[in-house]
């Protein structure tokens, strides 16, 4: 299934990050609360959890003003969300009333950098709506903030204000292979490194691998070791802070490799958030070294780091969203696969039911009619889930099918039967995937059923209805 085909999962909030200032920034989360959250009386705090004070920074009620100093308490200095329970909180000023009813914390990574909080009654919709506001804006306000003051020590160094446009750009992808190329283009050209490359992996598995190459591939990647033979990216990603070889002289105490001989200079960077690690800028032969330089190439991996981020997470709603589209058209399958109703037959009541754990399987059952007014029924379980199990179903239902419309007589050899549909379903699936069966035919005149199973579960029997289900007792050699 192709993901890039599926809806698109963007909010109403995602944009935000693309903001230039804190004032933009306000004004599209205020413009987003009197659309998206008609009625709900918000504020957006920015607080210092050791003064217990915070900021006004923005605010859609009447009862408080923006700018103003709040000494909120710690009740708004925890990460722990709290809906319509006033009880919780006590903060005033001498100037104006704070009523708060709920609070949704502003974090980026694990860090409380503020609160959105609500002063009256939050109702289901606008807690919905509050929820996806709280997890984009507090990134899009530490993003800001960072960029402002890059921004501030930087203001003459246009080259340098400049890139920081292009890297707003990479907050707005979702796409990672995109996200992953603009990150290396941007990491290459703010120190004008001559090859370079992404590393995605984690140092505490020992694993990673190059996802996006400039001249720098796993092979070499994999030769920059330490004096101990472990490679560097695994250092600087469990350190989570850079390593920097600004000269040639600084790698002598490098492990000696093939490739080390070609390197004038190396620089790894780690794109690791607080809750996990996500990857390494991997950069050699810089002509830009100055700590300027360095500055905001560290500025690029903290910035990169929340986009490959936010474009895992992308990636893995998609494939949630195309597995679970997938088992909607597996269970549509296994749906076609049953019965409408079942035969009639002199003497005894037939039904069948088919209770689904989850959304689909490989489960089915069917029924026959064969000569003498005998009845054939099936039951079958195809490994796994999804739709190649259910097509593994339809297939094995479909040569049944074949099978009884050539022969459907009532003395009919049911092993033979089973050794046919089993030689012809192996050319078909692959040596994992793998069907239980149960096929069994009642004579009705004779009042006898004959059975065959393929390591199908044993069927159960009730002798009387004020008796409890046991196994049947088969004979030897039944599996």
């Amino acid at each position: 299934m192709n993901i890039s085909n599926q809806p698109s999962l963007r909010s109403p909030f995602d944009q935000l990050s693309s903001c230039e200032t804190q004032q933009e920034l306000y004004e599209k989360i205020f413009i987003g609360l009197e659309e998206s959250a008609p009625g709900a009386d918000v504020s957006v705090l920015l607080h210092d959890v050791d003064s217990e004070n915070a900021v006004v920074a923005l605010s859609t009620s009447n009862k408080i003003d923006v700018s103003s100093v709040i000494p909120v308490g710690r009740a708004l200095c925890t990460n722990t969300q709290i809906v319509n329970d006033a009880s919780r909180f006590s903060a005033s000023s001498d100037e104006q009333e704070f009523d708060v009813q709920s609070v949704y914390p502003l974090i980026h990574r694990s860090d409380r950098i503020g609160s959105i909080v609500v002063h009256n009654t939050v109702d289901a919709v606008n807690h919905a709506v509050l929820n996806v506001l709280a997890s984009r804006a507090g990134t899009a306000i530490y993003t800001v903030q960072l960029i402002e003051a890059y921004q501030a020590r930087h203001a003459a160094d246009s080259a340098k204000i400049g890139m920081i446009s292009r890297l707003r750009a990479v907050l707005n992808e979702l796409d990672l292979e995109t996200v992953l190329a603009n990150t290396m283009d941007l990491g290459l050209h703010t120190i004008d490194g001559e090859v370079g490359c992404v590393v995605l992996g984690n140092a505490e598995s020992d694993n990673f691998s190059v996802k996006t190459e400039l001249g720098m591939s796993q092979e070499i990647v994999e030769q920059l070791q330490n004096a101990e033979g472990k490679a560097l990216v695994l250092d600087a990603m469990a350190a989570a802070k850079p390593i920097i070889f600004r000269q040639a002289s600084d790698l002598q105490d490098l492990a000696k490799t093939d490739i080390l001989s070609a390197v004038t200079n190396l620089f790894l960077v780690p794109l690791n958030t607080r809750q996990s690690q996500k990857g390494c800028f991997v950069i050699a032969n810089s002509s830009h070294t100055r700590d300027t330089d360095l500055e905001l190439l560290y500025l690029v991996a903290e910035i990169s780091s929340t986009a490959v981020d936010n474009a895992l997470l992308h990636k893995h709603a998609l494939e949630r969203e195309a597995l679970k589209h997938e088992l909607s058209i597996a269970g549509q399958i296994q749906s076609n696969l049953l019965p409408s109703c079942a035969p009639s037959c002199a003497g005894i009541e037939i039904s069948g039911l088919n209770n689904q754990c989850d959304e689909s399987g490989g489960d089915f059952y069917d029924f026959y009619e064969l000569e003498n007014d005998c009845i054939a029924f099936v039951l079958g379980d195809a490994t796994g889930h999804g739709i190649g199990a259910a097509l593994i179903a339809t297939t094995v239902r479909a040569y049944l099918r074949a099978l009884f419309a050539v022969d459907s007589s009532a003395d009919l050899d049911l092993p033979a039967l089973l050794s046919r549909v089993n030689n012809l379903t192996c050319e078909d699936i692959s040596d994992d995937k793998f069907m239980t069966f149960f096929i069994g035919v009642y004579n009705p005149l004779e009042n006898t059923l004959r059975y065959s199973s393929a390591g199908h579960d044993p069927p159960l029997l009730m002798y009387h209805p004020e008796r409890d289900l046991s196994s049947i007792k088969f004979r030897k050699g039944f599996l």
